[in-house]
């Protein structure tokens, strides 16, 4: 778990020290700083990744940096690396480089750690990484997993079936509209062999509890690689596109956190296409469904 961030020169923000929970939820005036400060969390976690995985075994005494390209870094879609930067500066008046400076406390399997990053302009498509200070890297870090949520962009009448890999890229890039029903796929897939399916019974009560309509399990057609699935409401079976907007988003939440348990959920705007009265509750609900699935919630 995630206990404290401190972030400097990165997009929208100038300095910041942000304590952490197990529920936090950022709240500002639009265009603040809040996704920047989400988004901060995820290159932190890339970069973490790429240093670990070029230097975990370089005998070097002088770190050099390690690169990261601008299109690895999917959940923050910019047509350039310069735009990470706080005002779009790389140099200050001194003739110095300006660094995104990235850090991160926290604690995992009751052991306390703190790393951070600095990150250096290298060109439109590549930036330098490299570790904050002397001390050994925590290893105990690489047990934390980050999920970034972006919220609902609507829904593709087809869905293809999806590997990991590219369900995390239109994460990245905004795309829920194309990976919802390959959320669900996960959740029921996991348990297809086990006689109490636990979580998707967990998640199809929700969805009930809050809608009245009991989702059917999504099933995958090999003919055309695609996934197709459905809802019933009263006596009638729908496809999942017929739903309203405030309907997927609340479908898209609760199904993410089911995929991803054991996870940093770094959710923004989920009470997007949600009305206000619902919205306190929804917060409530993914606060405690997080918490059971040993996820630490950012919102």
């Amino acid at each position: 778990m995630l206990s404290k961030m401190t972030i400097k020169n990165f997009k929208k923000i100038t300095y910041a020290e942000i304590p952490l929970a197990a529920a936090v939820v950022f709240v500002g005036q639009n265009n603040s700083g809040k996704t920047s400060a989400m988004q901060a969390i995820t290159l932190w976690y890339l970069g973490m990744q790429k240093w670990h995985e070029r230097r975990k075994d370089s005998k070097a005494k002088i770190r050099t940096g390690v690169p990261i390209n601008r299109q690895d870094i999917t959940t923050i879609p910019i047509p350039h690396a310069q735009q990470l930067w706080k005002n779009i500066t790389l140099r200050e008046q001194k003739n110095t480089n300006v660094l995104i400076t990235i850090e991160m406390e926290g604690i995992t399997k009751g052991k306390i750690w703190k790393l951070g990053f600095e990150f250096e302009y290298a060109n439109q498509e590549i930036i330098h990484c490299r570790k904050i200070g002397s001390d050994p890297f925590p290893t105990e870090v690489l047990e934390e997993k980050i999920g970034y949520l972006p919220p609902m962009s609507g829904l593709t009448a087809n869905e293809d079936l999806l590997q990991q890999g590219s369900i995390q890229m239109r994460l990245g890039q905004g795309k829920t509209a194309e990976i919802l029903r390959n959320l669900c796929w996960m959740i029921w897939e996991r348990e297809a062999h086990e006689d109490k399916k636990e979580k998707w019974n967990a998640f199809c009560t929700k969805i009930r509890n809050l809608f009245g309509v009991q989702l059917l399990p999504p099933s995958f057609n090999a003919s055309n690689g695609q996934l197709t699935m459905t809802y019933k409401e009263r006596d009638n079976e729908l496809d999942i596109a017929a739903g309203g907007r405030g309907f997927h988003q609340t479908v898209l939440l609760f199904a993410f956190i089911y995929a991803n348990e054991n996870t940093i959920l770094l959710l923004d705007e989920p009470d997007a296409h949600l009305e206000v009265i619902r919205q306190r509750e929804i917060y409530d609900l993914l606060s405690s469904t997080a918490k059971k699935e040993n996820s630490q919630l950012v919102k």
